[in-house]
């Protein structure tokens, strides 16, 4: 990467990892008609309907404000710039993504961009997206992904935190994706 990319990069998946699987929004909810933005009444959620890249549909999305908040703490604390590698970034424009992890607490977050939606088209693993972007753009100096469907080979030696969907990003992979961004592990090490 040239001098003026990030040193760190947190490749960041949603579903999984910013909700849990069993996370849908609550009966009882707040609602702003400027923003199109919903809450549960105890704040621990945030959902939007968001209209689809393709002009076709909405799609729901839904994210945890304390998954949301662990999130925020790696990448502020590790000084990296993130990466959308969900499925998201092939229905939600980038903009809403960023309007809904600011509305769940994380305000200004450094979004780079998103893997290749077109690669989530055509069914590839995820790692397989991140490796991409990687050949693409340049290996940073540390990067992680977080993720609850990473679908590598166990051979692969890659740094990943693969997150258990029920229950989603935890603070020991806080703690585990801070060690791995500020001391990556050398070519052959395991992650």
């Amino acid at each position: 990467m040239d001098d003026t990319s990030p040193e760190r990069i947190v490749f960041l998946d949603f579903d999984g990892v910013l909700n849990r699987s069993n996370t849908w929004p609550a009966p009882r909810s707040e609602y702003d008609p400027a923003r199109n933005l919903s809450w549960d009444s105890y704040g621990e959620r945030v959902w939007r309907l968001c209209p689809s890249l393709d002009g076709q549909g909405q799609a729901l999305v839904i994210l945890e404000c304390a998954l949301v908040a662990r999130a925020r703490e790696i990448v502020e604390a590790t000084d990296a710039q993130v990466v959308i590698s969900s499925s998201w970034r092939a229905t939600v424009p980038l903009d809403e993504i960023r309007t809904l992890l600011e509305a769940a607490g994380w305000p200004e977050p450094p979004l780079l961009g998103t893997t290749d939606p077109d690669l989530f088209e055509d069914a590839c693993a995820r790692w397989q997206e991140v490796t991409d972007w990687l050949r693409r753009w340049g290996q940073p100096q540390a990067w992680v992904a977080l993720d609850d469907d990473w679908g590598a080979p166990e051979d692969l030696d890659l740094p990943v935190i693969e997150v258990d969907p029920t229950r989603g990003l935890t603070e020991a992979q806080v703690s585990e994706a801070m060690l791995l961004l500020f001391d990556p592990p050398l070519a052959g090490d395991k992650a």
